[in-house]
């Protein structure tokens, strides 16, 4: 077997958990070795799953979660060496998995759950100050900050399987919500509901807009601008495009 064969024989048993008969056979006396190293990989890549969407995982159960960390792993192999940045495609994954159709709150949360994953691993910056806007000015989210729209109350469903919570339902889960998540000056994980106009602004700085357009942007949804500016600066959300955060973040 040449190098590139029993290579892809090895990373195919990577993805799938278990080592091909083909590589097998053809490893010998070190079978066993690789086989351990296959079962290592796996289950480090399914920890790192369940570290990242412990809601998802209560929603499921651990024996379903399993199964589906399992699948997701033969198609979505890690595309970085930093187990922190594994499981971005898995909310995806999930919202096309045939058996949770009928669950699409399930996919919701974990994309909910990933979004505040990513806001506890960003880099700090430096939120714009008010003084430095103009209409021009090109701003963006700030290091982590992510927007939220789902069929259901996501943020609701995440707080009420929480350790100590017994997730019940105290308001409707079956509403549409739009939020907003980052991580503000204190390192804490903040989630907060958005209205329309602050939606649509967000979702303008997030596609490229300057300041003056995203303002027209909500403008034309009936928008009250200066409070919607107002919100976006009193969360500190908003930073000068060319800024350089410090740290490590793709």
């Amino acid at each position: 077997m040449r190098l590139a064969e029993f290579q892809s024989h090895f990373a195919s048993g990577l993805r799938h958990g278990a080592m091909p008969e083909a590589l097998r056979a053809e490893a010998g006396i070190f079978a066993d070795r690789l086989s351990i190293h296959v079962h290592h990989v796996g289950s480090s890549l399914r920890a790192a799953l369940a570290l990242h969407f412990p809601v998802t995982l209560r929603l499921l159960g651990e024996e379903a979660f399993a199964g589906l960390a399992r699948r997701f792993l033969a198609v979505s192999p890690p595309a970085d060496a930093r187990l922190a940045l594994f499981g971005g495609a898995f909310p995806g994954f999930l919202a096309g998995e045939p058996a949770l159709a009928a669950h699409p709150v399930i996919a919701e949360v974990a994309a909910f759950e990933w979004t505040r994953h990513l806001a506890s691993i960003a880099p700090r910056a430096l939120p714009v100050e008010p003084a430095a806007l103009d209409g021009a000015a090109r701003l963006r989210l700030m290091p982590g900050a992510g927007l939220i729209a789902a069929a259901h109350a996501v943020d609701h469903v995440w707080s009420i399987n929480q350790p100590g919570a017994d997730g019940t339902p105290t308001r409707p889960i079956n509403v549409p919500c739009r939020l907003v998540v980052w991580r503000d000056g204190d390192d804490l994980v903040r989630a907060a509901p958005l209205e329309a106009g602050d939606f649509i602004f967000l979702s303008a700085i997030v596609g490229g807009a300057s300041l003056d357009e995203a303002l027209a942007a909500a403008h034309a949804e009936g928008g009250d601008l200066a409070a919607i500016l107002a919100r976006s600066l009193g969360r500190g959300l908003l930073c000068l495009s060319d800024t350089d955060p410090g740290g490590d973040f793709p």
